[in-house]
């Protein structure tokens, strides 16, 4: 066993979680040099490459797109930055290795958690309650609004509430998705690569 990876295993298990912290932050790092970065982290510099033109074109002829029209490996484009991570990875010992893998899975799981995909049953659960309670609002008066001034106001209001909530639930949808995806991308992808440098090492 090289040397490097017997010192690694001398850390022992405590160790472990700020080595998996490192090596996402690592990442990150080997992300943010790299053109083009499928997993930006700034909000800002994504929503201004949609109108940048010569960024567009620059993209589009940058050897990730013609390189994929030219093979089909979507692990060259989806796993950017996986040779200088299996270089990090090489020093670890299997259990190690195995163990940073099932931290990653760990996190990618949580960070599914706190996706749109979370987000959307609550959001619907508020407005349908709301929706639910108008009958209520009836029975709480003791005489009839249905062409009442009251009945009216009470109906605009109601409406224009419901109205905000859509909204709010769909801005609050898409923010969320623009924050966690490129996110749970990251993750995803160290995964993959920590795969790779497991079922090589099983196979030797």
């Amino acid at each position: 066993m090289p040397k490097n990876r017997s010192i690694q295993k001398s850390k022992g298990l405590p160790a472990l979680p700020g080595e998996y912290d490192q090596l996402l932050r690592d990442y990150v790092e080997i992300l943010e040099k790299t053109f083009p970065n499928p997993y930006e982290l700034s909000l800002r510099k994504r929503l201004w490459d949609w109108f940048d033109i010569g960024g567009q074109i620059k993209y589009a002829s940058s050897p990730y797109i013609s390189s994929f029209v030219k093979t089909p490996n979507t692990l060259a484009q989806e796993l950017p930055g996986a040779l200088e991570i299996l270089k990090r990875l090489d020093k670890f010992d299997d259990d190690s290795l195995r163990t940073l893998a099932e931290m990653n899975s760990m996190n990618l799981s949580r960070l599914k958690r706190r996706s749109v995909t979370e987000a959307i049953p609550p959001a619907i659960a508020l407005i349908g309650s709301v929706i639910g309670l108008l009958p209520a609002f009836q029975s709480i008066f003791p005489i009839s609004l249905s062409d009442s001034l009251v009945s009216w106001i009470l109906q605009i209001t109601i409406s224009l509430l419901l109205k905000i909530l859509v909204v709010a639930a769909l801005l609050l949808g898409i923010g969320n998705r623009m924050v966690t995806i490129p996110r749970i991308g990251i993750v995803d992808a160290l995964g993959g690569i920590l795969h790779i440098a497991i079922t090589y090492r099983n196979g030797k």
